[in-house]
């Protein structure tokens, strides 16, 4: 997608970036009766992507140029949504390739997008990988010596809000995951809390998540429907999303 206007800052744009995609994918949900469902809308998103080193605005002068044709065509910027359910996924990627047939613009909070184009993905889980957070992960713990007794209790929950049962319940889904922090940079982010309009920061840090090499197909599963939904809280704002291509 490229900013509509010339030069954004952007320190300021991502002040309010999260805030804005979230409540830009649940302007599109609101159309429909998907979120009124039992089973929660989870869905998590990246940060966004694109800059070059050493960026300090959001542009839509940058070029690249086709090696086979020659041709300049705008850079642009994308972020990626993950979710677990199929519904939401096929909802949210036919409302996006009508706006880019339509060439209708995308409002983030106050900054204007244009979308020159939709990738659907499907992701999946490989055995003997690791996988990183995009963003912070924040858990609502105050003592950090449990910090991987939690996440084995949060994994479990998670998979169950997402409407699954059966050997979770009793077995340990971490088993064939190994939980890592990267506690080398603590990240402050702005979240928009809804009931009182305001802003206010939380803070975490980056995870590694590695599957062991001999996770069967069922684990696999499982994890893929977790990563998805994003770990932690706050996901629909964007903390939490896993890099799984």
């Amino acid at each position: 997608m490229l900013p509509v206007q010339d030069r954004i800052s952007r320190k300021d744009f991502e002040l309010y970036y999260r805030e804005g995609v979230n409540g830009w994918i649940y302007s599109m949900l609101n159309e429909t009766d998907i979120h009124d469902q039992q089973t929660p809308v989870k869905f998590c998103f990246s940060s966004l992507r694109g800059f070059e080193p050493g960026d300090t605005e959001l542009r839509n002068d940058r070029w690249i140029k086709d090696k086979r044709t020659g041709k300049k065509y705008p850079r642009p910027y994308y972020f990626l949504i993950s979710t677990p359910r199929k519904d939401v996924a096929y909802f949210l990627s036919k409302h996006l390739i009508d706006l880019l047939d339509n060439n209708r613009i995308i409002n983030l909070k106050d900054t204007q997008f244009r979308l020159v184009g939709v990738n659907l993905m499907k992701t999946k889980i490989v055995p003997g990988k690791t996988y990183s957070s995009d963003g912070p992960v924040i858990f609502k713990i105050d003592d950090e010596e449990e910090m991987y007794d939690f996440f084995k209790k949060h994994l479990i929950r998670k998979y169950r809000s997402l409407g699954k049962e059966g050997i979770y319940e009793v077995d340990d889904l971490s088993k064939y995951l190994s939980f890592e922090q990267d506690r080398s940079k603590k990240i402050i982010v702005n979240l928009f809390k809804m009931k009182d309009q305001r802003f206010y920061k939380a803070s975490g840090y980056k995870i590694k998540l590695t599957i062991s090499k001999d996770a069967p197909e069922d684990y696999l599963n499982a994890y893929r429907l977790v990563f998805d939904s994003g770990i932690g809280s706050y996901t629909a704002f964007g903390c939490g999303f896993i890099n799984v291509k």
